[in-house]
């Protein structure tokens, strides 16, 4: 017979990846992700979370040398990631914006992102987000903090995005005229 251990494990990876990846998307990020060293069966769940939540607790940024590392770490996790990622959240505190940023956006556009969160640290207005941003068909929900939203011209609009929060962020004159009315489903 298994020892208590082995059947537990057994019990849990034998759980719907739907159920497991509750389980780890409840969990802070760096718990969820050590649990990849489980086995490698929990390496392919952890891989394959659909929501990712970096913010307070994830790390502390100490200089632009460590904010360089953590954003160079972030995206390598996002390549190896398998499957969609539809919730993204960066909101470390004293996260500044570098070009690590602007690949993570390109990388998330393309991979069926429905709810984006940046926060950035106070002063950073001038921070402009990649036009990338505005070819996420599946967008429904944006949270920008301290950034610059500048709509390039070719963009057509977010037919879904439902929901649309910013704060302290540069906005072009014509915001309300040109942005607004190219995402007809906005309720918040």
């Amino acid at each position: 017979m298994n020892g208590v251990g082995e059947s537990s494990n057994g019990r849990i990876c034998q759980l719907p990846q739907s159920v497991i990846h509750h389980i780890l998307m409840l969990l802070p990020i760096k718990d969820a992700a050590r649990t990849a060293i489980m086995s490698t069966n929990w390496r392919g769940h952890w891989r394959s979370v659909p929501q990712l939540v970096f913010c307070n607790g994830f790390a502390q940024i100490s200089g632009p040398g460590m904010l360089n590392k953590l954003i160079l770490s972030i995206y390598q996790s996002l390549l190896v990631h398998d499957g969609p990622v539809t919730k993204f959240v960066l909101a470390i505190p004293g996260l500044t914006p570098c070009d690590g940023i602007d690949h993570i956006i390109v990388h998330l556009s393309g991979r069926g992102i429905q709810e984006l969160t940046l926060e950035f640290s106070v002063g950073f207005v001038s921070y402009k987000l990649p036009s990338s941003l505005f070819t996420a068909p599946l967008l429904n929900r944006l949270e920008l903090q301290n950034c610059l939203l500048m709509a390039p011209t070719w963009f057509v609009g977010f037919s879904k995005l439902t929901y649309l929060f910013l704060l302290e962020v540069g906005l072009p004159s014509d915001f309300f005229e040109s942005f607004l009315p190219k995402c007809p489903m906005i309720k918040t």
